[in-house]
């Protein structure tokens, strides 16, 4: 019950944090009230087993938990990061991890990875994530991997002064929502609340409630909020010159209407961009840091030779970024339509090198999780269309997607006829 900041009780016992903010948010879009309940991860991990004791659950995504609930939009990209005693010099990568009494959360997403991935681990088990760093920074045993959100606010939050993080980001993830399986009703009110609560800047405010530690530029809706203000002063001004100069009043009413219509459509055009800003921005930061860190990280390995854990960490990277790069085409192709901008550009496409090919390897790892095999059956070897591209690729994309997702094994066959 204790996922700082996400999700934790306050000094009165009243469960909090930015997942508990987000949920009162919803609440007050919908006019509905959610019963909240903190338990230790075994216990949702049970529950989610047996699709009992909830309605809506907050957790990392995985293709294996996609078979189990149904995933509402994400709220956030997030990934682990390695916590060892500063005076620990002989652990520089996860590798170094090996013969090392390693702890992790029990049952959660990163012990479910290591039980797969790097099973010779020596794995210590530990209620929360929390407890796992203040045994380490106590001195006993010798590394912890957790979130890096709650392990860097951890630091602070209980003066962990013997520890510190190796920026290693590992595994990255989606966050968020999760509902029953089948229940469109629940998942269609969350996913309409947090793009609402997104689209009206609320989110950011959520955010940097919660993660103030997170690196942070000046916001482009700050930004917009300052050209506003200037624009005001500056109609200020213009009425003032109007008051104190009557021989110039014909002239600086021209100007003082012009200067109103150019404010109002400044004001909308940064309240479009504010907007669509506020949707993507912390989507975006997140991952391409995440990425810019992960390659350095892989680089690092692969000087000397390429391992399957190594391989696996740039699967997932990769995975995240194409993801990614998919849902900013998305948002953008919907902020085009709605502005009137949007164009279809229609070209000739090979159906099998531009669309099927990429997507194929793309799901490649997901299908091998799931021990599904993916085929292509090909009965020509060109098909030559007249098509928009991105339209034609995410048409597949989603096919494949439901596809894997709904497939437990056995194979998924593409097949293309002349």
């Amino acid at each position: 019950i204790d996922f700082y900041p996400f999700e934790y009780l306050d000094d009165n016992g009243n469960p909090t944090g930015f997942t508990i903010h987000l949920l009162k948010e919803i609440e007050k879009n919908n006019g509905v009230k959610f019963e909240i309940e903190l338990k230790k991860w075994s216990a949702v991990s049970n529950d989610l087993q047996y699709g009992k004791n909830f309605d809506l659950t907050s957790l990392y995504y995985s293709a294996k938990r996609d078979t189990i609930v149904d995933f509402c939009y994400p709220l956030l990209i997030t990934y682990d990061e390695l916590f060892i005693r500063k005076s620990e010099n002989n652990i520089n990568s996860i590798n170094d991890l090996i013969g090392k009494e390693v702890l992790v959360e029990k049952d959660g997403f990163i012990d479910e990875y290591i039980r797969t991935n790097l099973p010779k681990l020596k794995v210590i088990h530990v209620s929360t994530e929390s407890e796992a760093q203040k045994l380490i920074n106590e001195g006993k045993h010798d590394a912890a991997i957790v979130n890096y959100y709650s392990g860097i606010a951890n630091l602070n939050r209980f003066n962990l002064t013997n520890i510190y993080s190796k920026s290693i980001p590992w595994v990255p993830r989606e966050y968020g929502f999760a509902v029953k399986p089948g229940d469109s009703v629940l998942l269609k009110m969350v996913n309409d609340a947090i793009l609402k609560i997104k689209q009206e800047g609320t989110y950011d405010k959520i955010y940097k409630k919660w993660f103030i530690y997170d690196e942070d530029s000046i916001s482009y809706q700050n930004y917009f909020v300052w050209t506003g203000l200037g624009l005001l002063f500056i109609g200020f001004a213009a009425a003032l010159i109007f008051s104190w100069n009557r021989t110039l009043n014909r002239e600086v009413k021209k100007k003082t209407e012009e200067l109103t219509k150019a404010k109002t459509e400044a004001e909308n055009l940064s309240r479009l961009k504010s907007e669509f800003i506020s949707q993507i921005s912390h989507e975006i930061r997140t991952p391409v840091n995440v990425v810019i860190s992960g390659v350095d990280f892989l680089k690092e390995q692969l000087r000397d030779e390429k391992d399957e854990f190594t391989l696996s960490v740039a699967d997932s990277i990769i995975s995240a970024t194409k993801r990614l790069i998919r849902t900013i085409d998305l948002i953008i192709n919907f902020a085009e339509i709605r502005t009137g901008t949007y164009s279809f550009s229609r070209k000739k496409i090979d159906i099998i090198t531009d669309v099927l090919n990429p997507l194929l390897r793309e799901y490649k790892n997901e299908a091998m999780l799931k021990k599904v095999d993916l085929l292509l059956n090909l009965k020509t070897e060109k098909r030559i269309i007249d098509a928009d591209e991105f339209s034609v690729k995410q048409i597949f994309s989603n096919l494949i997607d439901n596809a894997i997702k709904y497939t437990d094994d056995g194979f998924i066959t593409v097949s293309v006829e002349e």
